[in-house]
């Protein structure tokens, strides 16, 4: 799953000219994600290591990103 999201965000850099801040995914997504981790319960571990916020929509069929300026990170960067 994180070389799928790296991919992605590769992709979306190329397209947008910026990198996406944010990942939206359902919690199957998500649960994938996290074995890729040696701690998959260290959730900010996992963010430290996207440099992206994680949203979990269930209703998500297929992980995407996206940006958006007003980002947690962003934010508690002020």
């Amino acid at each position: 799953m994180l070389s799928f999201i790296y991919r992605m965000m590769r992709d979306f850099e190329k397209e947008h000219g910026m990198r996406p801040n944010v990942l939206h995914l359902n919690n199957e997504h998500f649960d994938r994600l996290r074995e890729d981790f040696l701690d998959p319960d260290n959730i900010e571990s996992i963010i430290s290591r996207l440099e992206m916020e994680i949203v979990i929509e269930k209703n998500t069929l297929h992980p995407h990103l996206s940006w958006i300026e007003s980002s947690y990170r962003k934010a508690a960067s002020f």
